[in-house]
């Protein structure tokens, strides 16, 4: 049926009551394993937690022979701080969930310290646009227009980029009214979040994954777009690590970039 949904972690950043609510759930649907206990609930750390991945897939043995060495792009801290995540720490929940699943070099750092032809020494540019005030550096809007390098793009200003190359093109207006992701012939409820309005405009280069879908009104616009087999562009800021189902999509196209399990042999 070719399903690769990956196992999931939690996002929550609430209590950690919660967390282990969420992880119980998880494990009665099969999607992680049974977590450890929790010793000192009292004095226990949230992040100290997730980052100790009590509720991340089991490491296997997946590999990309292509694929080494990540650069990993975060904006700067957002003024009126609301989620208790700092845009440095979903970058490395971000890059925790990669690891958790792929053995490769994972280098973070500010879009705003990128230089030009840094794209040059990786294999894989990821850019988490969590920020819409961030400035991109415009060295790295040509940089991702002329390499042939692999691209995971995730939420604002993909809009600088070269639309006719990509065959999709994205509104720099957001909009709050879709409320799912269809995924495969599966909803998932979407985390509410603005989102980026996206436009195929050449088949040929742009393949849509996943759909956007406003419950009321049905109206659907694309969530998840692979281009050119080298660039996927996320229209949402997906949960740096899943709560429930919403970030299921996500998590399993992360294989177009980082690469797909080894298919295996029927006798």
């Amino acid at each position: 049926e070719d399903k690769e949904f990956t196992g999931v972690i939690v996002d929550v950043s609430v209590i950690l009551k919660e967390v282990q609510n969420v992880g119980t759930e998880l494990v009665q649907k099969g999607l992680t394993e049974e977590p450890s206990p929790i010793a000192d609930e009292k004095d226990a750390d949230l992040l100290e937690i997730l980052g100790k991945k009590r509720y991340l897939p089991r490491k296997t043995t997946e590999t990309n022979p292509k694929i080494e060495d990540v650069l990993l792009l975060y904006t700067e801290p957002l003024e009126n701080q609301i989620n208790p995540l700092t845009t440095w720490e979903r970058a490395e929940l971000f890059r925790d969930l990669i690891d958790s699943h792929w053995n490769l070099n994972i280098h973070m750092e500010l879009v705003s310290e990128y230089e030009e032809g840094n794209i040059n020494n990786f294999d894989v540019l990821m850019y988490i646009g969590e920020n819409y005030h961030s400035k991109i550096p415009r060295a790295l809007i040509n940089d991702v227009n002329n390499t042939d390098r692999e691209i995971l793009w995730i939420n604002y200003y993909p809009w600088e980029l070269d639309s006719r190359k990509l065959g999709f093109e994205v509104s720099g207006t957001h909009s709050f009214d879709f409320d799912r992701i269809s995924y495969r012939g599966y909803d998932f409820k979407l985390n509410p979040t603005d989102t980026s309005l996206v436009e195929v405009i050449d088949p040929k280069k742009a393949t849509v994954l996943a759909w956007l879908i406003d419950n009321e009104s049905e109206k659907s616009i694309p969530a998840i777009v692979n281009a050119n087999d080298n660039f996927l562009y996320v229209s949402y800021l997906p949960l740096a690590v899943p709560y429930l189902d919403e970030p299921i999509p996500f998590f399993n196209v992360l294989h177009e970039t980082f690469g797909h399990h080894e298919k295996a042999s029927k006798a």
